[in-house]
């Protein structure tokens, strides 16, 4: 080893040489303290060898390496920019990343630009919940900050994929894909865990092609469709996410071992997409927290959320969601994994079916344990049958649906509630019903009754009401009802409205608190 190696430098030591060519090495031992930015290069014209020398082939190798540091600090990403700490391109910046690491929080502040790259993040050595790594485009400037990509093949059509990616923060930036047929926008694989994805734009095409999301989380980095472990507490907030197949797809896994734990979905828009607004399958403990999920018009078949086989009480609180066929769609949660006293939650939701020509199911619940079912307004608009509260489980399943609105504006059979048994009851009162239509209005415990008169209210419904909503408009479910106004039943952990305004003490019935209503009269 040579401390500073300049000049001529004997190498100690012998090696016996085989016929042919032989390859000697020299490599560099860097000191800690070595002065980042700084470049290390050499050449070798002569090598003397038993008092011979020779000329090796190559004198000059081409190349060289510059020493970097670990990430700390604020950097920028500019196409215009200079300098050691900015980077013309998210993919220059990726890679120094993950040949550099981070040793403190970074933030690289995005300039305004169209980025015509696709993303492929691994794991960048050092992140931690301290060490996290920001790209931000600026308060306000997603419009302006664009990753733009067109993947031309659908098992390579993410924009942004984290494989086992953890703590990246993306904030105030758009992610498209210009595809008319392909592309997912964020794509979480190999556990990639604790990302934020914030106040972001994400395009995607209004395609009936299945391959096509703005947020995708899957146990494989190539198929969106698999279980396994896609990412845990990740938060997608304050975001547009627009068309696709999906607006949410979620894979994770059940069992022994559960993955896809905790991810929040929180204040988020989702537009146009063309059969589900959020999909769940497998997935543990997902939260859905005040967004507003609104279907493409041309499926009537559509479903707002679905939830399928989720464990560990999944929370979905303050949505508004119209759909053609379902807002809201619930099988087999809690079956196989359960937290005593941590029950799963649907409050405070604006729920609406309005497909043309079909039967709907507004809000379906199948065979779903320890669910509290509170304040929600749920309203059908078909002339065709629809099951506006579809409640099927079995003894036991310990349902509490109370402070409910349900609403059917059609012809049609509009079944109010639509269950097979009240034994799934542990709580069943405080709700209110309407419907336009003089068809059946009830099937409850497994029987039929065509209207309020004949549904028995001695053990269930006890405190119910029947009457008109009187909602602002078919999907703008705030209310004046007189049936409704301080009808319900307070609950200490519910404080608040769809809105987030106070609850009365006694609160209105469905998901609006509101002011006493002007008075009501026949005409």
């Amino acid at each position: 080893t040579q401390a500073s190696p300049s000049g001529s430098f004997t190498v100690n030591g012998s090696q016996t040489l085989a016929p042919g060519v032989n390859y000697f090495w020299l490599a560099y031992d860097i000191s800690a303290a070595a002065t980042p930015g700084n470049v290390v290069d050499a050449q070798c014209n002569s090598i003397t060898i038993g008092g011979t020398g020779r000329t090796p082939t190559v004198t000059n190798p081409t190349g060289s390496r510059t020493l970097i540091a670990p990430f700390n600090g604020v950097y920028t990403i500019n196409p215009a920019g200079s300098g050691s700490r900015n980077f013309v391109s998210f993919t220059a910046a990726i890679n120094a990343l993950k040949a550099a690491g981070v040793s403190g929080p970074t933030i690289f502040q995005v300039a305004a630009a169209t980025y015509n790259e696709r993303l492929w993040i691994d794991p960048i050595p050092g992140t931690s919940a301290v060490n996290t790594v920001t790209f931000d485009g600026g308060t306000g400037n997603a419009a302006s900050r664009i990753i733009s990509g067109n993947p031309n093949v659908w098992d390579l059509a993410s924009i942004v994929k984290l494989r086992g990616a953890d703590y990246l923060r993306f904030k105030n930036l758009t992610v498209q894909s210009t595809n008319a047929n392909y592309g997912y926008g964020f794509y979480f694989t190999g556990g990639a865990d604790y990302n934020t994805i914030d106040s972001c734009i994400i395009n995607i095409s209004q395609t009936t092609m299945t391959d096509s999301a703005p947020i995708v989380g899957s146990g494989d980095s190539t198929y969106y469709y698999y279980n396994g472990n896609s990412g845990s507490y990740n938060t997608i907030s304050n975001s547009q996410l627009n068309g696709g197949y999906y607006g949410i797809q979620w894979y994770g896994q059940f069992g022994p071992t559960s993955y896809s734990k905790g991810n929040q979905f929180i204040k988020n828009t989702v537009n146009n997409f063309y059969y589900y607004g959020a999909y769940f399958y497998t997935s543990d403990s997902p939260q859905l927290l005040n967004n507003t999920f609104t279907a493409r018009a041309n499926n009537q078949w559509s479903y707002g959320i679905m939830m399928y086989y989720i464990d560990n009480s999944p929370k979905i609180i303050g949505n508004k969601v119209t759909a053609g066929y379902s807002a809201l769609y619930m099988y087999y949660t809690n079956q196989y994994a359960y937290t005593a006293g941590d029950r799963a939650k649907v409050i405070n939701n604006f729920l609406i079916s309005n497909g043309t020509g079909v039967s709907h199911y507004t809000f379906e619940s199948y065979y779903d344990m320890y669910m509290d079912v509170w304040f929600n307004s749920i309203h059908s608009i078909t002339n065709s049958t629809s099951y506006i509260a579809y409640l099927y489980g079995s003894s036991g399943y310990g349902m509490d649906f109370r402070n409910n609105y349900m609403v059917y504006s059609g012809t049609g059979a509009g079944y109010l509630l639509y269950n097979n048994t009240t034994s799934m009851f542990t709580a069943m009162d405080y709700n209110a019903y309407y419907s336009s239509s003089s068809g059946t209005q009830f099937y409850f415990g497994g029987a039929t009754y065509a209207n309020w008169a004949s549904l028995p209210r001695t053990v269930w419904n006890v405190n119910s009401k029947y009457g008109e909503p009187y909602f602002m408009s078919n999907t703008d479910l705030h209310s004046r009802s007189h049936a409704a106004y301080q009808g319900g039943q307070a609950i200490a952990t519910v404080t608040t409205d769809v809105d987030g305004q106070t609850r009365n003490t006694p609160p209105c019935i469905g998901a609006d608190e509101y002011p006493a209503p002007p008075p009501e009269f026949d005409m």
